[in-house]
Order: structure tokens, then sequence, then C-alpha cells
């Protein structure tokens, strides 16, 4: 389901929680998108009902949205936008989502990630932060794009890690990301892609 409000967010968690208690558990992990605001009381319910907090789309870092939600909002409540380390703390189950093409100009997950770990534009196109204490580190952000994506969708098992036995899904980078500026981060270009051990993108195609 989607929820941009924290009321709309406690109404899912309701939702499914009266469901639960009506039907008991059916082995199924609802998820909530978007999540831009939800109340701190409701950040342990996540974890309490084994439910998914889809980070998205992009807006945890200054952009042409900002001022309006300023407007509207106010500047405090702006700054409560996207509370993933918060969230993270609480021990919720976090993933990414791009909300490409309704709220991002395109599906590129690089910005969205240079994002997560500095709370400003990676581009310098809009100054300032969004949720600067809401920043998380490098080794924090991946598992939302992998281990816990894949969990989300009940494929923790098949995808997600790199291990035997399972599939052998990556990218090759030219460099490591750990100690890239999140403006580094923002540009980074894959050079291979592989999926159950094929190249499906790149140098190897050639």
């Amino acid at each position: 389901m989607h929820a941009v409000g924290d009321r709309a967010a406690r109404a899912g968690l309701d939702a499914v929680e009266s469901v639960r208690a009506s039907n008991g558990q059916s082995g199924l992990r609802h998820e909530i998108g978007h999540t831009a605001f939800v109340h701190a009381d409701d950040h342990p319910r996540f974890k309490l009902l084994g439910m998914v907090a889809d980070m998205s789309p992009r807006l945890w870092f200054p952009n042409p949205v900002t001022p309006g939600q300023v407007k509207v909002l106010g500047p405090v409540r702006t700054q409560r936008c996207h509370q993933i380390k918060s969230l993270m703390l609480a021990g919720a189950e976090l993933t990414y989502g791009s909300d490409w093409p309704a709220a991002a100009a395109d599906a590129n997950p690089w910005v969205g990630l240079a994002g997560m770990i500095s709370r400003r534009n990676p581009f310098g196109l809009f100054p300032g932060f969004v949720g600067e204490a809401e920043a998380i580190r490098i080794e924090e952000a991946l598992p939302l794009f992998t281990t816990q994506a894949a969990r989300s969708m009940g494929l923790e098992n098949v995808t997600g890690r790199l291990k035997a036995g399972m599939s052998a899904d990556f990218i090759r980078l030219a460099k490591p990301l750990n100690g890239q500026s999140a403006e580094e981060i923002a540009k980074t270009k894959v050079l291979e892609t592989y999926f159950e051990g094929r190249c499906v993108y790149g140098m190897s195609l050639a």
C-alpha cells in the first residue's frame, strides 16, 4: 500500500494489525510504500507486525518539491521527511524504492543512495539538507537495495547475497563505493551486470 502522511501510515499499520488478529499470520510481508512521514509512536510497529517500510520517492534531499513542502508543512515538519535512521533504530526493515517515473526523473538508484547517506542534493542543484539527522552510513544503506529488497519479495533464499547456491546476480564497478563521497556515488557507472551468472550488460557482451 502507499502512504505519505503519518495518518495514512498509521491506518495501514492498523489495518494489517486488525486483519492478523482475525486471520492469523499468512506469511506475507506487507509493505507500505513511500512512508514519507511516520509518527514516532508507529516506528516500532513495523517490526512488531513484520512489515516493510519502502523508502521512496527520492525526497530525502533538497529538490524542486522541497519549497512546496516547506510552504505546506512548515520547515520543522519538512525536516522530519523520510525518517530512515529513526525507523532503522526502531528495528523496522526498510527497502529502497525509486517511485520512477512519478516522483523521480529517472530510476537511477545511485542518486537515491547518495541522498540516503548525505541528505543533501548530490549535484549541488539545491542548497541545504532535508532531515540531516536521518542520514545513514553506506554500509547501512546498501542492504536496502540487496538483502532486504530480496527478503521483502520473499526471495531471500534466491538472491540478494553472494553465496554458494544462490543466484549469481551482481554488478561490477570501477572502484569500491566505500570511501567515495556522496557526489561521487551519485555519478557511479556500472561496468557490467550479471544475472544468474550471465553477463546481461557491459563489457563481457562484446
